[in-house]
Order: structure tokens, then sequence, then C-alpha cells
């Protein structure tokens, strides 16, 4: 037989060698490496195979007709451990799927193909003279790379050895992607298996949770009618699967007038939705059941859908919870808290829990009207503390954690009107087991009432003492206003009518001299004015206040620009103007002014201000009544002098008659005699009567009594000798004088001469 047919033949066998070997097994890789053994000698000295994966080449195989050169080879392998991202002929060959033979290796062409100093020193030691690499195609897909060398004899790669190759390594390539294809299909097999399984067991967990779980579960078809129930279910509602009939939860009137019917319609739409926890009573959606009593349940739910494979929505889950006891007590407990927190809220009480570990404060709910909020670190609580108490407050809280007691004591808390609310706190602290403090615990009691009675009750005891102590009324106001200011004020200030109707600033008074003067020059060049300010006060009688004066009322009420700037000097920010009323006739205004203090006053000062008001009003009569008195002391001092100088005039002419008519016998004489001193004993008795008139008409004993006189009664004929009158408080009759008549007037002690 010829040698090409030699040759074809044994080609021949080789396919079929190499055929029956890739098929012989399905684990392609071990399949490959023995493929490369078979193609040695017939398609070169050495043979590496290359599989594609994940966008590269993965090496499963490297033969050598020789086996002290396999060394050599495995190493060139390793030096490219990577081929595809390497200038080698295998990676141009994956990504055309063409094949390249290289009949002749040359030094500069294995220097152009290798990526380093160290793959080309080895490829050059392996001494490879020709290279034939096919790609491993199957099914318009290149699975691999195979790359033939020749390194031991002066044979070259021609046509022949390319046809060779190529088929060898289709053959290969299908037996890979065979192999590959029937591990796949194994994979989604065990896949499939699994899942199966998994399926079957989720299935009986489902199952068994369903039946065991105390929640009641509800299976829902896709119109919302009931497909199963479980034992908590019935239990639940005492209805089962059977009783349901065609209910449908989705045309409940009892859910769509709670609001939960357009809940339900986002989990049949694919949403799980937890739904809010309502009253629900079975028997007025499922009339036609048997119920039990008290079948209203307070429950909350939570609806979720089931899909197929395809996503597709097949039932919805429905889960109740019965929170009905957990709502009663809920709501007996809310009650019981509003009632607690109305009763702190009536007696301004707050309960604090003060947590020392994490610096919280968590209060009662009243707690925002005190601190403005109920719940925060403990720095927050501090600050609505009034600055100036808050070192007190500090040091009593540095010794509660010391001995356990937080001891009763008061203080202040800030306040935007300034006024500050004064509160008083106790409490203890608890310790763990190591005595460490963990936590403080107490009470806050609002005592601004109480405070501002008992301050008021101070001020008004020392107002009293000081008004009672002098009857200069102006000093005695000046010394008023040094306890006034700055307690409840920071301006005071007293008017009173004058005798001619103005009005007369007798007293103000505030801590800086040089705003006193302000205020002075202020009321002489601006005084009150009629219908307003304290004028109104007094023509109304009742008081006038003010909580706040915003600058837009003080510019609007300014006579002139000037006006308005002094007062704006004076930083006046709330006002109260009360009368000074005493024995029913208003003698003044008393006025208290909040200024650069910030506080603001509020109803309960007009109270305060109205009795210090009566008080100031009773000591100014009292002084006045007092200076009157010692005018009509005077003027009584005055009247016994005059009235003793008149009684002793008549006493001289008798006294001298008498001696005449001791010494003198002429009857003549004597009968004049007597008749002066009848004359001057008569003018004693008229004087000594007028007297007694006016006693009587000062105590009130005179009686006038009406009744008809003659007319001739009242003639002008003279009763008594010319120059004498006999007009006098209390007389019945009138004469004619020559002379002026003495006139009498009314005193506060009765009647006096003018």
């Amino acid at each position: 037989m010829p040698n090409g047919d030699t040759r074809a033949l044994r080609r021949l066998e080789f396919l079929a060698r190499a055929g029956e070997l890739l098929a012989s097994s399905l684990d392609y890789e071990a399949t490959l490496r023995h493929v490369a053994r078979l193609a040695l000698p017939e398609l070169g000295d050495m043979c590496v195979v290359d599989v594609a994966q994940d966008g590269g080449l993965r090496r499963v195989a490297t033969e050598h007709v020789r086996a002290d050169r396999r060394a050599l080879v495995e190493a060139l392998a390793q030096a490219n451990p990577d081929p595809s991202r390497s200038p080698a002929p295998a990676a141009r060959v994956l990504a055309s799927g063409i094949t390249e033979r290289i009949d002749e290796v040359t030094d500069a062409l294995i220097d152009a193909n290798t990526h380093s100093d160290e793959h080309a020193r080895l490829a050059h030691a392996l001494g490879v003279r020709s290279l034939l690499i096919v790609p491993m195609r199957a099914h318009d897909d290149v699975v691999g790379v195979m790359t033939l060398g020749i390194t031991e004899s002066d044979r070259r790669y021609g046509p022949d050895d390319q046809e060779l190759g190529e088929e060898i390594a289709r053959r290969a390539a299908l037996a890979v992607a065979n192999a590959r294809l029937y591990r796949n299909a194994q994979q989604e097999i065990a896949r499939r298996e699994q899942a199966e399984a998994a399926l079957r067991l989720s299935e009986q967990r489902f199952r068994a949770i369903t039946e065991q779980s105390p929640l009641s579960t509800q299976r829902l078809a896709r119109d919302g009618r009931t497909v199963s129930v479980n034992a908590a279910f019935e239990r639940l509602w005492g209805l089962t699967l059977e009783s349901l009939g065609d209910y449908s939860v989705l045309t409940d009137p009892q859910l769509e007038e709670k609001g939960i019917a357009p809940l339900l319609r986002q989990a049949f739409a694919g949403t799980p939705t937890a739904l809010p926890v309502i009253a629900y009573d079975p028997a007025m959606s499922v009339p036609a059941a048997n119920h039990r009593d008290d079948a209203t349940r307070w429950i909350s739910a939570y609806a979720y859908p089931v899909r197929d494979d395809d996503g597709t929505i097949r039932e919805v889950v429905l889960v109740h919870e019965d929170v009905t006891e957990s709502r009663r007590a809920e709501l007996k407990l809310r009650g019981s808290e509003e009632r607690l927190n109305r009763a702190l809220a009536a007696g301004e009480l707050v309960v604090w829990d003060w947590d020392l570990v994490s610096n919280r404060i968590e209060c009662s709910q009243n707690a925002a009207d005190f601190f403005g909020l109920d719940v925060g670190q403990s720095g927050a609580f501090l600050d609505a503390i009034h600055p100036d108490d808050l070192p007190k407050v500090n040091a009593a809280a540095e010794r509660a954690l010391a001995t356990g007691i937080f001891e009763r004591m008061q203080y202040r808390l800030a306040s935007a009107t300034g006024r500050g609310r004064w509160v008083q706190s106790r409490g203890h602290v608890e310790f763990d087991a190591e005595r460490r403090p963990v936590r403080m615990l107490g009470v806050t009691v609002d005592i601004t009432e109480r405070f501002h009675a008992e301050e008021a009750v101070r001020m008004l005891a020392d107002a009293g003492e000081i008004l009672g102590r002098s009857l200069d009324y102006e000093a005695t106001l000046d010394n008023l206003a040094r306890v006034v200011v700055p307690r409840v004020a920071d301006w005071f200030a007293v008017d009173l009518v004058t005798e001619d109707g103005a009005l007369q600033r007798v007293a103000v008074h505030h801590p800086d001299a040089a705003r006193v003067a302000i205020a002075t020059r202020l009321f002489e060049r601006y005084p009150p004015q009629r219908g307003s300010g304290a004028w109104k006060v007094i023509e109304t009688r009742n008081p006038e206040w003010a909580a706040d004066i915003p600058p837009a009322l003080i510019r609007a009420s300014a006579v002139d620009a000037e006006q308005a700037r002094m007062l704006a000097e004076l930083e006046l920010r709330s006002y109260i103007i009360v009368p000074l009323i005493a024995r029913d006739t208003v003698i003044g205004t008393l006025t208290l002014v909040q200024a650069e203090s910030g506080r603001r006053y509020q109803q309960a000062d007009v109270g305060l201000a109205l009795e210090l008001a009566r008080r100031a009003a009773a000591a100014v009569d009292n002084a006045r009544l007092y200076a009157q008195l010692q005018d009509e002391h005077r003027r009584k001092d005055e009247f016994l002098a005059t009235l003793a100088h008149e009684l002793r005039n008549p006493l001289a002419p008798i006294r001298t008659g008498l001696a005449l008519l001791q010494a003198d016998t002429d009857p003549e004489r004597n009968a004049r005699t007597r008749g002066i001193m009848e004359r001057q004993l008569a003018h004693m008795v008229r004087l000594i009567d007028d007297l007694l008139d006016l006693s009587r008409v000062t105590r009130g004993t005179v009686e006038l009594q009406r009744r008809p006189v003659a007319a001739r009664a009242w003639s002008p004929a003279p009763s008594r000798p010319a120059g004498r009158c006999s007009r006098r408080p209390g007389s019945r009759s009138t004469s004619t004088c020559r002379r002026p008549a003495r006139c009498w007037r009314p005193t506060t002690h009765g009647w006096s001469r003018c």
C-alpha cells in the first residue's frame, strides 16, 4: 500500500481512537488530557489545550513526547497563566475563530509573541520550530484552543496537519459542548429536585405553621372569598369555612366603613399591607352564622399576596391578631393616665423620672406647661430654670446624689414675661448594688400663686408699717415707693387731685435718678389729659392696666416726636393705674410700671395694686385729716382766746360798779351804776347763750319747727339797742343791725365765728 494511503489510514485510526476516547466520558477535562496525549506524536511533539471560560482561557492539558521536557512545558504554561491577555497566538485564535499555522518559528517571532523575558526564555529553551493553533469550534461557538508544536524534529506543519488538527479540535469541541450540556442538565435537574423538595417542605411547613399558629389565618381567592381557615380563625371568630359561604372581604360593608377595604385591595394588587387595629363584629358581616356572645373583637391584621413562579398573584393570605384584651387594658390604662394627668394638671403637679445613666428625663404629660417639654436630656430641663436659681438647684442635685434625698426647695422657672414661675421640687435617688446612683424620682409643684400671695402679704405688711409710721404723707409715699420697687414694679408714682382740680405728682421713684429726671420732665411738659390715663381712672373709678406696651402704641399715643423719644428712653413694658379712694372720694391715682426688668403684669397684680392703693389712700386721707384737725385746734384756741376776752370785758364794769355802789350813797349815781352793771351782765348772758346754742348745734340737739309767723314779726323794728345783733346759730328770728353782724360757719367740730 502506498505511503500516502498508509498515512491516511493511520490518521483515520487516530481519529477513531480519539472519537472513542472523547465519547467514553462526560468529564471533558480528563478526556481532553487523554486527547492531548493521543495527539502526540501524530500531530507534533507538544500539545496544550485551553478552554474558554468567563471571557478568557483556562488551561486544562499540557503534554510533550518527552517525559523530561514536560516540566518545561508546564513551566511555560505557568509563565503565561492567562493566555487570553498575552500576545500569544492562542488569544488571537480565540477571538477570531481561525486557525493559525506557523510553519517556521523564529527567535524574533518568539520574542514578539511572549509577554515577558521569562516567558520568552522558556519558549526558546523549549525549542519550538513549528506551531499549529486550532480553535475548538462547536455549534459556531469557540469553546477552546488547541496548540500543537514541533520541537524535536525538522518536520514542519502543512495543510494535511492543519486539516487533521482542525478535525480533532472539532471533535474535542463537541465533546466539551456535550459534556457541558450534560453537566448543565444535571445541575438543572438537581436544582429542580431541590426546588421541588424545598417547595414540598415549604408547603408542609406552611400547613404546619398555619394549623398550629396561634394567629388567625385566612387564605383568600382572587375574588375575596375564603379558600381555607385555620383552627385559630375558628376559635377567634366562632366561624368555620362552611359557615362563611360566599362571603367576600372585598364586599364587606363593615370593612369599607372602617377604611380597611382600600388597604385590602392594595394586597390583592400585589402590595403586602399592614391593617390598623379595628373593632370587628362578624355578626354584621356574616349574619346567617351562629355567633357567640361578645363576638366583637379588636384585631390587627396583615395581608400579603402569594405568587406563582411567573409572578402571578394566586391568592392572598390574611393574618389576624386578637388584641382585644391588650386594647381594653390600653383603654383602661389610658383612662387612668388621663385621670392622673387631669389630677396633676389641676394640682399643678409634675412627676419626673431622671435616668442618671442615660441622663434622660421623662415627665408627666403636663410637664410641657412647666418646662416646655416632657421628655429630653437633663440639660434641656435645666435651661428652663431661672439663671439666678440654677446654682442652688445644681447644688441640691449634687447633695441628693450623695445622700439619696432631694430636699424640698423653691426656685423659679424662666419665663418670657420676665415674671418667673415659682415651683417647689423634692425627690429621692435610687442606687444599684454597688451604691452608684442610677435614677432620681421626684415631683415638682407650681407654687407661683402661693409665693406671690405670701410676697404680697409681706409687702402689704411692710407697706402698712411704713404708712402708719408718719403723718407726713409725702415722706410716707416716698418710703412706700422703696418697698414696692423693685419687688412688684420698676416704677412707682402717686398723683393727687389738688383743691383747684389739677393733678399733682407727689411721689415718683425709680432706682435710676437719671430716669426719674426724665419722668419728671415728661410729667411737667406733657401733663395727663382728661379722658385718658390717670384722669380716666379718676373719672371712672376703675383701674387701667396693660400686660404689654408695644412700641407702636407708644408712638401712636405720643403728642409729638419728643414725647415719643422720652417714653422710649424709659423702656416701659407693662403698667397698672389704680384710683386712690378715701371715704368714697377719688383723691388721686397710684401707678406701677414694669420697664427694664422685662416683667409683665397679670390680672392678679391688679388686685394687689388696688389693695396697696386702698392703704395708701387711707394714709393720705388720715394725714390730711390730721392736718385739718390741727388747723381746727388752732382755730379753736383762737376762738377760746377771743371768747375769754369777750367774757372778761363785761366783768370789769361790773366789778367797778360794785365798788362804786359800796362807796357811793347817791341814789341817782347808784341807779346809773346798776344800769351799766345790768347791761354788762345781759351782755355776758347773751354770750353764754350763744355758746350754749353753738354747742347744741354742733351736738345736733337743735330742732327747727316750721309754723306760720305773722308778717309784722319781720318788720324792721329794733328789738335791741343799735349795735347789737341777735343773729346767731339756732335763732328763730332776725333783726336789723346797725353794724355788720357776726356770722358763723360750720366746721368738722361744730360752728365757729367768721
